[in-house]
């Protein structure tokens, strides 16, 4: 994981639900943009979010693939 403050890696913060906005998946997401926002979704416990991205994940490495 990266960040602009090397001691934050790794710790969890606490967040109200209503105060997270999702922002659309965009069309040009590569491959390592979609697992961690998938591990996003996993910590938020947003199961269509998951699944969503799990579905593109699957469209990009078919796509990779042939």
């Amino acid at each position: 994981m990266k960040s602009d403050d090397e001691k934050m890696v790794g710790t969890t913060i606490g967040m109200m639900d209503e105060k997270i906005e999702k922002l659309p998946l965009q069309k040009t997401a590569h491959e390592e943009q979609i697992l961690s926002l998938i591990d996003l979704a996993l910590l938020t416990k947003d199961e269509a979010w998951f699944i969503e991205l799990t579905a593109e994940l699957k469209r990009l490495q078919d796509k990779k693939q042939g």
